[in-house]
């Protein structure tokens, strides 16, 4: 092999070695912020072994939390209101419930499959709520809390690009990636937006 070859060849493997793997997200350099969401975290982790299970978790139950019988979620923690949490799960039960005290049920929404001028509605927020949580925080915890489903199979990777707000509606805009496996590794792209309305308390997911 001559010098000229050899060179060529180094160079190759330098840009194989040094080159970002072509399947992860690329997250804009725009981001207020970046979110990274896992299957290990999901609060219905363990109750989606059948198609029934995979179906009953989309629909969540508002109750009254009750210490005694109710166990937050330790990545959730920050979300809490009033010293409680605003999701929860039934002791050794498969029951994972929202705040009464400030969601009416709601209704898990899937982003990975929203597209276009699509919108789905997730349920209300108590106007009242709003005291305590505001519409920046809320729409954060509705997407890390995986009330609005981001990923099919691994996690997802988001970048909250941008918040619009008036005296009756917040809109946070998402992009990023999820990852899923068929016969190999898939990374898809994701675009979706939260949109809260602060006048009714009704929260939908978005397509842009």
């Amino acid at each position: 092999m001559n010098a000229a070859a050899v060179t060529t060849t180094v160079l190759a493997m330098l840009f194989f070695i040094s080159a970002p793997d072509q399947e992860q997200s690329v997250m804009g350099n725009n981001c207020m912020k970046t979110m990274k969401i896992e299957r290990g975290e999901s609060p219905w982790q363990g109750m989606t072994g059948s198609a029934a299970e995979e179906k009953a978790s989309m629909g969540v139950s508002a109750i009254s939390y009750d210490p005694a019988i109710h166990d937050g979620f330790a990545h959730l923690e920050k979300f809490n209101a009033g010293g409680e949490p605003l999701l929860f799960r039934a002791r050794g039960k498969k029951i994972v419930g929202v705040s009464a005290k400030y969601f009416s049920n709601l209704q898990r929404a899937d982003a990975t499959r929203i597209g276009g001028d699509s919108r789905i509605g997730i349920g209300n927020v108590r106007v009242a709520a709003f005291s305590s949580i505001t519409p920046e925080t809320l729409a954060r915890f509705l997407v890390e809390s995986q009330l609005i489903i981001t990923y099919w199979h691994i996690g997802s990777e988001l970048c909250l690009e941008k918040e619009t707000a008036s005296r009756t509606e917040y809109i946070a805009w998402f992009t990023g990636s999820h990852t899923y496996f068929t016969n190999e590794k898939n990374v898809d792209p994701l675009r979706f937006a939260v949109r809260i309305d602060l006048v009714s308390g009704a929260m939908t997911v978005m397509g842009h």
